[in-house]
């Protein structure tokens, strides 16, 4: 068993978190403005994802409550896959959304520093989206991760930039989401892989804005909910506004300033 961090979070806070949100599958047809960051998200992971290469291998998602992304890595890439939550709530609704696409997973409920014996070593990949970022110890987080994969596979870690723009707008319209996380550059999330022994492949900010992964849902039905709602949607749209550019003139370079991701794509040696 890993030693366990402070969880910035905490299980609480998920489980009134999924009741908030609901769940659309990925469509990577749609290209839709709306669509944008799945896509994007799909450009990054195919670089390192490669159906011919790796169809049959295994996968888990660690933090899988309500993904559409498990479905995503089954049906794009051919991989077998798994999650890992300690919400039971979110278990059910991961469930829910793997049986409306039809995909066969296994989907545990247990602490991601206390899993199953029979998840340890067991994975080319293991894949988190906002999920680091709660502990107060990055290294062990990332450590606890790395118990799941295989010689030779990779951990792909995501997590919102709290630096920034973005950072400043979450804490400006929903300061207790934001004092769920820790804020990371990608010197930080590089460091933390290299001290558990993964070799970096990528880390970097990534896209060069994303004003909806502010989180302000919490706030509904408190007395300023209709200024927040009003913000986030303006915010939101300055973002679509930005990608018909980068769709007109091309992309444009992620900066701490802006990004909304830093992502890290690191191999386990072997």
């Amino acid at each position: 068993m890993s030693s366990r961090p402070e969880d910035k979070a905490g299980k609480a806070f998920w489980d009134k978190n999924w009741a908030l949100l609901a769940p659309e599958l990925l469509d990577l047809q749609d290209r839709r403005l709306a669509n944008e960051v799945n896509l994007r998200f799909h450009e990054l992971f195919s670089r390192f994802v490669d159906r011919r290469r790796d169809a049959g291998r295994r996968l888990i998602e660690v933090g899988c409550a309500r993904s559409v992304w498990l479905p995503y890595f089954a049906t794009e890439h051919g991989l077998q896959v798994s999650g890992l939550d300690y919400s039971e709530d979110g278990c059910r609704q991961s469930e829910a959304v793997l049986a409306a696409a039809g995909v066969p997973a296994d989907v545990v409920c247990a602490d991601m520093f206390d899993p199953p014996d029979r998840l340890v070593g067991a994975f080319d990949y293991v894949f988190t989206m906002g999920v680091v970022e709660h502990f107060t110890d990055t290294t062990s987080a990332v450590a606890a991760l790395k118990r799941l994969l295989r010689p030779g596979g990779l951990l792909i870690t995501v997590v919102p930039n709290m630096h920034g723009s973005t950072g400043l707008a979450q804490r400006t319209l929903d300061r207790q989401v934001f004092d769920t996380h820790v804020a990371l550059a990608p010197a930080d999330l590089a460091s933390a892989h290299k001290a558990c022994g993964l070799e970096a492949l990528y880390c970097d900010y990534y896209m060069s804005t994303n004003y909806y992964v502010v989180n302000a849902l919490r706030q509904k039905g408190r007395p300023l909910y209709p200024l927040v709602r009003l913000a986030s949607i303006a915010l939101g749209r300055a973002s679509m506004a930005a990608w018909q550019l980068e769709r007109w003139l091309g992309r444009w370079r992620a900066t701490r300033a802006f990004a909304p991701y830093v992502a890290c794509i690191a191999r386990l040696p072997g």
